[in-house]
């Protein structure tokens, strides 16, 4: 058997010691990556949605608009024309920091007899409210919940809510000026 100096045997230890240390940092690193990849991956299945809609980088239409550049005239004959939302599907947007007032518009207008009605999130803030429909005539009756108001027609991106897209009738962008919910 060779014999080894003090200095090489100090040296093989030292180097064995690093090795272990080594390993069990790769093992704790691996662990930690595991650990957020799952995590991130959990996050990513509750909500779909593209990072890149949240950077508010341009002017959107709906909410630099006046009312009177894009409100719908009111029907001749008063109320009585005015079709009903009741029956269509209802997106109920909150574009304000207030929590939980898409939920209780929604309340709301189902305790007033609008069958299909839902919540959700608008990514950008608004200061008023308004009510996006498919078609002309539309929405007219829910104006008076929201008297500062105004109608659009037009579709909203899939990019600007949380909310569902396809078969979605109306969107109630809900803005500063109807926080209170009467």
């Amino acid at each position: 058997m060779k014999k080894r100096s003090a200095g090489a045997l100090f040296l093989a230890m030292f180097l064995r010691a690093v090795v272990i240390i080594l390993a069990i940092v790769i093992v704790a690193m691996g662990a930690v990556f595991v650990k957020q990849y799952l995590k991130n991956k959990s996050n990513k299945d509750v909500s779909n949605v593209d990072e890149s809609v949240l950077i508010d980088d341009q002017e959107d239409e709906l909410l630099t608009a006046t009312p009177t550049e894009v409100a719908t005239e009111a029907p001749e004959g008063g109320n009585e024309d005015v079709a009903s939302s009741k029956d269509l599907t209802i997106a109920v947007l909150n574009a304000t920091d207030v929590g939980g007032l898409a939920g209780k518009w929604t309340d709301k207008l189902k305790a007033e007899g609008y069958t299909d009605v839902f919540p959700a999130n608008y990514y950008a803030k608004s200061d008023i409210t308004v009510i996006c429909v498919e078609s002309e005539g539309q929405g007219e009756d829910l104006k008076k919940y929201f008297p500062g108001s105004y109608i659009q027609v037009r579709r909203l991106d899939s990019g600007a809510t949380d909310a569902t897209i396809e078969g979605t009738e109306i969107f109630i962008v809900i803005g500063k000026t109807d926080t209170e919910v009467n």
